[in-house]
């Protein structure tokens, strides 16, 4: 009995591989990859395609479905950051004040961030607050006070490589500027707070943004009309003088800049925030595994691998039907439209350069991932009524020839399959 059963192992093997063929008969750099194709129909609940669909692939940035799906599930929808800022010690009547300033952050990713759309310029906060009290000459000094603590700022299985770039920059209790320095170019060594009409800087991630941001507030007041003298005066912490809050953006807005945009470090922050018990440190590894084990229990699979919350770890593993799971679980959740809402359709944040044209009243809606040889795109086709009627996703790694090249390819075959095969 042992011959025939080889023999069905095999023509299944011949079958299963014949099937991908076909689906990616007219892509070669698609069959000479890895890649994995799952398609599932929502409404009448079945598996449309499924190729490779159990092997693992890195998601590289699919990974961020995972953490905004599970902070959607664990976070209230009014949730957002608070960074007050806040004036201890004496105002005389002269306009001169004595004291303190404290910044009390919290860890809001888009605090100060350029690419924030609620961006609140720290510097005119301050101007502003000082406006408001009357003062005109500032003796004292500027402090971080920071409201929680971090075992480390970046995952401990990050590319060295990746660690000195804007993407790679860690997350701290105060960021300023996405956790990133710009520089008029190598041989200028000048910081510059804003790119906006800078057509030549070089960006480098940031190790200490809690300093980067002193210097910029103490660069703005000495260029103010406010007098300021450093001093450290004895002052009264019971009751402040003055305060002021700068908000983050609530967490469907939150969800939405780091799935258009693919924010790292933002999606870093989320889930040290989603994951880590108040008052405790947080700790980028244990929130990781946090995010596998609670993933494999709601979705019922056992083979989930993280090791970061955004995907920039080479060491992230799931499957295409893992990913396609998920979709489905959201799909039926309280917080549908919000993750929804949340993935880029083609022409907007990652895939501003992406074309895929579908019938008339249909759209789709999905999330990038890339690195190294990674190309990876996850998501729904949207029906007239603006409902999913497909979850969907496609992970190829190991690919040869360039990002570009195979980003096209990638377009080209969703249109083709989703269009030709009479689904819509």
């Amino acid at each position: 009995m042992k011959i025939p059963i080889v023999i069905l192992f095999v023509c299944l093997m011949i079958s299963i591989n014949a099937i991908g063929q076909d689906i990616f008969e007219d892509y070669p750099s698609l069959q000479s990859a890895r890649a994995g194709f799952v398609v599932f129909d929502l409404d009448k609940d079945t598996t449309l395609c499924n190729f490779r669909g159990k092997e693992l692939f890195s998601p590289a940035s699919n990974t961020k479905l995972f953490t905004t799906a599970m902070a959607l599930e664990n976070m209230p929808m009014g949730f957002r950051w608070e960074t007050p800022v806040s004036l201890y010690g004496k105002l005389r009547n002269n306009g001169t004040f004595i004291g303190i300033m404290v910044i009390k952050s919290s860890g809001d990713p888009g605090f100060t961030s350029f690419a924030s759309k609620t961006r609140v310029n720290p510097a005119s906060a301050v101007i502003k607050l000082f406006d408001t009290c009357g003062i005109h000459t500032f003796k004292g000094d500027i402090w971080i006070d920071e409201a929680v603590h971090y075992a480390a700022h970046t995952p401990g299985d990050w590319l060295f490589d990746d660690l000195s770039k804007p993407w790679g920059a860690g997350v701290y209790a105060l960021n300023f500027n996405d956790n990133v320095q710009y520089f008029m170019d190598d041989r200028d060594a000048r910081m510059i707070w804003d790119t906006v009409g800078v057509h030549e800087f070089t960006a480098v991630a940031d190790t200490d943004p809690g300093c980067t941001l002193l210097n910029y507030l103490f660069d703005t007041l000495n260029k103010s009309d406010i007098r300021y003298i450093s001093k450290l005066p004895d002052v009264d912490f019971s009751l402040p003088l003055a305060s002021d809050t700068v908000f983050s953006p609530h967490l469907p807005e939150i969800i939405k800049e780091i799935n258009t945009e693919s924010r790292n470090m933002w999606a870093e922050a989320l889930l040290l925030e989603s994951a880590t018990q108040k008052d405790s440190t947080r700790n980028l590894a244990q929130s990781a595994d946090s995010l596998s084990s609670f993933w494999r229990k709601r979705l019922n699979r056992k083979r989930i691998y993280f090791h970061d919350g955004s995907g920039l770890s080479p060491y992230n593993a799931v499957s295409p039907e893992t990913i396609v799971s998920l979709l489905c679980y959201v799909s039926e959740s309280e917080n549908a439209s919000q993750f929804i809402n949340s993935l880029p359709a083609p022409g907007t944040g990652t895939l501003d350069d992406m074309e895929i044209s579908l019938p008339d009243g249909f759209s789709i809606r999905m999330k990038s991932g890339s690195f190294t040889r990674v190309r990876c795109y996850s998501g729904y086709i949207i029906d007239r009524e603006q409902n999913p009627v497909f979850a969907f996703s496609l992970m190829v790694n190991d690919f040869e020839g360039t990002h570009k090249d195979m980003k096209m390819t990638i377009a080209k075959f969703l249109e083709t399959y989703f269009t030709s095969s009479r689904l819509l």
